[in-house]
């Protein structure tokens, strides 16, 4: 067992980091990499995203290529009781009141660990290790990442498959918010003078495919609000939803045709419209030929791990990093049942996930 990975993973697990709440525990990682020697310091995502903290943002090697490794420190408990880690045999839980926080600390953990086992190494490549906020609430720090440098390969160390297995293909996600306005009358005494915009929003809603299609994008509404009173005609409806896709043409595509539906619905109905792109999250979409795979099959051959791509249908931080033209990759760090109080990781996935981080630096300076 390696019994210093181990504890520092448990005791990262043990600090309360909720989302909004990562100061804590980022503070003990930033105690740790200055024992290491390894300076760091804090962006200013924290302000953007309703954190206590900003990302924080440790360097080291100066070389060529650069790379950048991030893993999220907050978790999805409110924090209110510590986590308490229990090892039985090579698996690590908690004592069945709470989550693990494997995701993501496992990262975390795995990550610092590289650090320490690579900060030695002659001639090292430009390393950017970012310890991210705000993850578990989908708003991402990672959007806001403090990195100015170039980047030639990325990594998201997260997600609960084997290490080994890199996500290449993840949904980008379009949500909206759309206003249909009508004009309010009385029901009964005087229903031909009112414009029910809760009917545009039913005409609308049913011109729509929503759920999958063909290229795998979604389309969904997810909540509709209006009206005032069992006898008054709606004056105003407002629904809200989300585009999936895995590029950003389908996402685009889609979103015309939810703009066209409204427009249709309001020429029927007398109503008008406003059609809001609350957020987004830009798709993952790597080639299975390209340069960071090619690494990562290295690497993971040098680690004594099976590699494998796999597309998946949900959105990852790493998307924030392809927003900007990052060639990314998630690296998965194993685990099981994250976000329940079955969570639990193995001891041997901890200690692959460093060692595959380690190798990736190794092997980068051939790619």
């Amino acid at each position: 067992m390696d019994k210093e990975l181990v504890e520092l993973f448990c005791k990262l697990v043990s600090i309360p980091s909720p989302s909004g709440k990562e100061r804590e525990v980022l503070n003990y990682v930033k105690s740790r990499l200055s024992k290491l020697g390894i300076a760091s310091h804090f962006d200013d995502a924290g302000s953007k995203v309703g954190s206590d903290s900003g990302n924080l943002i440790a360097k080291l090697g100066s070389g060529k290529p650069s790379l950048l490794f991030m893993a999220h420190v907050d978790t999805v408990e409110d924090g209110k009781r510590r986590i308490k880690p229990v090892i039985k045999g090579n698996v690590i839980r908690s004592d069945g009141e709470t989550i693990l926080g494997s995701d993501d600390k496992a990262g975390v953990a795995a990550l610092l660990g590289a650090i320490k086992a690579i900060r030695s190494l002659d001639k090292l490549p430009s390393i950017t290790c970012a310890f991210s906020v705000r993850e578990e609430a989908g708003i991402m720090g990672a959007n806001y990442l403090g990195v100015t440098e170039n980047v030639d390969y990325a990594f998201d160390v997260d997600g609960s498959n084997p290490p080994g297995l890199f996500i290449n293909k993840a949904l980008g996600n379009l949500a909206f918010e759309l206003e249909i306005k009508g004009k309010e009358s009385h029901a009964a005494a005087d229903p031909e003078g009112g414009r029910n915009a809760i009917k545009a929003a039913a005409i609308m809603v049913a011109q729509l495919k929503l759920g999958r299609g063909a290229s795998g994008s979604t389309l969904n509404i997810g909540k509709i609000s209006g009206g005032k009173a069992n006898n008054i005609i709606p004056g105003k409806a407002v629904l809200t939803g989300e585009l999936r896709a895995y590029k950003k043409t389908d996402m685009e595509k889609d979103f015309k045709a939810l703009e066209k539906a409204a427009q249709h619905a309001c020429m029927i109905t007398g109503c008008t419209y406003k059609l809001r792109r609350e957020s987004y999250d830009a798709p993952l979409n790597v080639p299975e030929k390209g340069r960071i795979v090619s690494l990562s099959k290295a690497a993971a051959a040098s680690a004594g791990l099976r590699f494998t791509l796999k597309t998946i249908r949900g959105t990852i931080q790493a998307s924030a990093l392809a927003a900007r033209g990052y060639d990314v990759l998630g690296l998965s760090k194993g685990g099981k049942h994250a976000h329940s109080t079955d969570e639990c990781i193995g001891v041997k996935e901890l200690a692959d996930t460093r060692n595959l981080i380690v190798e990736l630096v190794k092997q980068s300076k051939k790619f």
